[in-house]
């Protein structure tokens, strides 16, 4: 199915790369769609690269992003103390999991805002701002 994209849409372009195994990675990137063609568009990249320049991509590869239903300003919940929470960050490039009810909140004066964790049997020092309620 072809989706009705028009110029100005800000569209999901999807990419691949492909080696004798099948697609070995999906690379995504949003852009604007500057002119529409037959099967194509001409978008270009959403960034403030100088080297930003309009790509023909077919429209097959893109997905329209619909933003009437946004709210722009809205912040992620802040959890409280007893909520089960996921604590999600990346270190050197792995990522790192933990959920658990959230027992205490750390507030030392200079230092990052920590929280810790009862996940299972045993408590866990964590980043306040990595974590995301589940449940309260």
């Amino acid at each position: 199915m072809i989706e009705n994209i028009a110029k100005d849409d800000v569209v999901l372009v999807t990419g691949a790369t492909v080696n004798e195994g099948g697609v070995k990675t999906i690379h995504r990137t949003l852009a604007k769609v500057l002119a529409v063609g037959k099967s194509d568009v001409f978008a270009m990249l959403m960034t403030r690269e100088d080297y930003n320049r309009p790509f023909k991509v077919p429209t097959s590869r893109c997905k329209k992003v619909e933003l009437q239903n946004i709210t722009f300003v809205e912040e992620p919940i802040k959890p409280k103390i007893g909520d089960l929470v996921i604590s999600i960050v990346s270190y050197f490039g792995k990522l790192e999991e933990k959920i658990g009810r959230l027992k205490s909140i750390i507030l030392k004066p200079g230092r990052e805002k920590e929280g810790i964790l009862f996940c299972g049997t045993k408590e866990e020092k964590v980043s306040y701002a990595s974590l995301m309620v589940l449940e309260e």
